[in-house]
């Protein structure tokens, strides 16, 4: 990574567009879904969060004019789990709330809403180290693996569970609404596995728990490489970013450009009402959070509604920039 890049970075991280506060809160009936990102009204503490992620025992973000990775539980208890993660050499769009890192677009940490485990690339000198996976209420290292590709790729970090991590690492100038098989690396750390290439000649979509999308004849999802079991004819959607889309167990694939939540297994489908140009991320199994307008919606019903109230000051989606939802998680 060259220092210019490094200091636009850094530059773009510690960019003040507004004045946020990480409130953490148990939410009946929520599930995990414990991470709220609001403005900061009255004496409340004010944080700058532009990397964070969510996982079953709290957020894990990047501290504010700091270099470390903060865990955070629903009682305001915090650690230092680990060192800022590495920068992937491309540029993320911006969103078009917040002016930050779009959620969809920034994997620089990976979490997952149904299990205390992150996963991101340390920095080492200021340049690429191993891909990680960590107990994020402990910062733990439960594994690390080093990455086989040149330091001029990329790396994206599709999903992390129990037994594996996907990333792929592409190509930093094509970007990645979809990237080549021959750059995707399944790792079954949980087995004391190396990372093993997929070496496939087709462009995915995303895979998480073992069910992969791939554009071809349409959307068709898959439970193994080339193994379809679902085909959705797409006519009304755009290429979500790579690792974007997936829930947290694969059950459920969202298209943010029509809406539409397809059920891997079945290719069923419903439609959430959204419009053209709104954030996302998944909050549970199949709890998805958008914004514009501001809901949680059901994967399998396509109901959505509007969070609960936790602020002190008022609705917390009255004051919010992105008020309870948070970045993908699977």
């Amino acid at each position: 990574m060259d220092s210019n890049w490094a200091t636009r970075r850094r530059a773009q991280r510690m960019r003040v567009v507004a004045m946020v506060i990480l409130c953490l809160a148990a939410l009946a009936g929520i599930g995990a879904w414990e991470a709220w990102v609001r403005k900061a009204y009255g004496n409340a503490e004010v944080i700058d969060v532009s990397v964070f992620t969510l996982a079953s025992t709290g957020a894990v973000f990047v501290g504010p004019d700091t270099t470390k990775i903060i865990w955070r539980n629903n009682r305001l208890d915090q650690k230092s789990i680990g060192a800022d993660p590495w920068q992937s050499p491309i540029q993320a769009l911006e969103s078009d709330l917040t002016r930050f890192p779009a959620w969809r677009d920034n994997r620089d940490i990976v979490g997952n809403p149904a299990y205390d485990l992150v996963s991101w690339v340390e920095t080492v000198d200021e340049k690429r180290g191993d891909v990680l996976v960590v107990e994020a209420s402990t910062g733990h290292v439960l594994a690390r693996a080093a990455i086989q590709a040149a330091l001029n790729r990329t790396v994206v970090i599709a999903s992390v569970n129990p037994e594996t991590v996907y990333f792929a690492t592409p190509d930093p100038r094509t970007g990645f609404p979809d990237v080549p098989g021959d750059t995707i690396w399944i790792w079954r750390w949980a087995a004391g596995e190396d990372p093993e290439n997929l070496q496939s000649s087709r462009y995915y979509n995303d895979v998480s728990a073992g069910t992969w999308a791939v554009y071809g004849d349409g959307l068709e999802f898959e439970d193994a490489p080339n193994q379809t079991v679902a085909t959705v004819g797409i006519t009304d959607d755009y290429p979500t970013d790579f690792g974007s889309s997936m829930s947290p167990d694969g059950a459920y694939w969202y298209g943010a450009g029509s809406g539409k939540i397809i059920e891997t297994a079945t290719g069923n489908m419903v439609t959430i009402p959204t419009v053209s140009k709104h954030d996302y991320g998944w909050t549970g199994a199949a709890e998805l959070t958008v914004t514009q307008p501001f809901s949680v919606c059901s994967a399998r019903t396509g109901q959505c509604h509007s969070p609960p109230e936790v602020s002190p000051n008022g609705a917390c989606a009255r004051y919010a920039i992105v008020c309870g939802a948070n970045p993908p998680v699977n």
